[in-house]
């Protein structure tokens, strides 16, 4: 019989939780929509080739929303569309998902779906059991099935902000040989108000990262939105990297190449990628010797004013329904903001100003995502714009797939991995 280790079972445990949390609205109702899925051929999809996804208006698509349906049994992951999936079902007499910026606070529906409770005073209450965190390996846990070992490292008592850091166990064997590893600095995802570095997802993907780029990875626990809305969780994954570069931490000192740092975020932590990148075009000599070289954009979180086809199809989306979505802008944004404020839209009015300054610094961006993600439309245009804006970009996007696909699917993952290897080698 095979023996796990206690990391394997953990990783084990892990992915049978988010496992059920996906599917566990699967079940929700039984009314039954027409599927309409995307056909896209599938010789057209490699890496840096962008999915033509035509966006119907929303007058044209208001009673046509195609929505997977049939049984849980008939599920599989990777069937390129062609099984339909049956989804929670949202009366749609009763929302207008039009009025992209009006959101009923006091919906009943996202709150549930994400297992929080919104309180009186604007902060919410996360139900811990459906949030379990795990600890770090340990700088002394040799288990020779462990491709990394992990340790957290304290920033800022007051506000809770803290890093796990991530050393592959072959860097610490063979310490006589010393090689100095790119650093990652990696930011989890949850819409700005849920998860942390030590939600099983998040750890097992970070110490998978670690062993198979050979990186010295550092994923930082920010703050989260409501109770610090954005750009709260900017600013804190910003003063990580003033805290990397004073190399105060022994296994940062010993093994990290400050002058090859990449930014990597999953989801919301796309979104705080992509805008702490905006800032440290500005930080270049603050920052010094760390060198940021580059970032990937794994499924990022943009929105925008207006409804994107790809929204629209995911009404009733399993993994991120519409309305669960706006709840999470409508908790992250600054207050009184909408969705046309830059930290939400970043292709609005053309981009940044200070793409220029991306660009003449030779900053290159990877953007990852997939055609069954109601965010794609938004990553496209992302990409478009950043690439009207001549910034170097290599993006991944591929068929199927739902949002988080890269972290759970192992076929995807495996997918991401290499990609990232790719991109790690070509720009080193």
């Amino acid at each position: 019989m095979i023996q796990l280790n206690t990391e394997s079972k953990l990783a084990f445990v892990a992915f049978i939780l988010i496992f059920l949390v996906t599917i566990q609205y699967f079940f929700h109702k039984n009314q039954q929509f027409s599927d309409k899925s995307l056909s896209i051929d599938t010789n057209d999809f490699h890496v840096d080739h962008i999915i033509p996804i035509n966006s119907p208006s929303i007058d044209e698509i208001d009673h046509k929303i195609p929505i997977k349906s049939p049984s849980i049994d008939k599920i599989d992951f990777h069937n390129d569309h062609k099984t339909p999936i049956k989804s929670p079902s949202i009366d749609k007499k009763q929302v207008n998902f039009n009025q992209i910026n009006q959101i009923n606070p006091i919906d009943p529906f996202p709150y549930n779906f994400l297992h929080i409770i919104g309180n009186p005073d604007g902060t919410i209450t996360r139900l811990q059991e459906f949030f379990p965190t795990i600890p770090p390996s340990g700088s002394n846990n040799f288990d020779s099935l462990s491709l990394s070992l992990s340790k957290d490292v304290l920033l800022d008592r007051e506000k809770n902000i803290w890093v796990r850091i991530y050393l592959p166990r072959n860097a610490i064997n063979n310490s006589k040989n010393l090689r100095k590893l790119p650093i990652v600095i990696f930011v989890h995802g949850g819409g700005f108000i849920l998860y942390s570095a030590a939600s099983p997802l998040f750890h097992f993907f970070c110490a998978e990262l670690t062993g198979q780029l050979g990186a010295l990875v550092i994923s930082v626990e920010y703050r989260l939105a409501p109770e610090n809305r954005l750009p709260a969780a900017y600013d804190d994954v910003l003063d990580a990297l003033r805290w990397v570069k004073e190399g105060k931490d022994d296994w940062v000192k010993n093994y990290g190449n400050f002058s090859r740092c990449v930014l990597v975020g999953q989801s919301a932590g796309g979104n705080i990628v992509y805008n702490v990148m905006l800032r440290v075009v500005d930080l270049v000599n603050d920052l010094r010797p760390l060198t940021i070289v580059g970032m990937v954009l794994i499924q990022p979180a943009f929105g925008g004013p207006n409804r994107t086809g790809s929204e629209l199809r995911a009404v009733n989306d399993p993994v991120t329904p519409l309305v669960v979505g706006d709840l999470m802008w409508y908790l992250a944004l600054p207050v009184g903001a909408d969705r046309s404020h830059e930290f939400c839209d970043p292709t609005i009015g053309g981009g940044s100003e200070k793409l220029g300054r991306v660009k003449e610094m030779g900053l290159w961006v990877g953007v990852v995502g997939c055609d069954g993600d109601p965010l794609i439309d938004r990553q496209v245009q992302f990409v478009e714009m950043l690439k009207r804006r001549e910034v170097v970009v290599r993006s991944l996007f591929t068929k199927g797939g739902f949002h988080n696909v890269f972290l759970v699917d192992p076929i995807e993952k495996s997918g991401l991995m290499a990609y990232m290897e790719n991109i790690f080698s070509e720009f080193r």
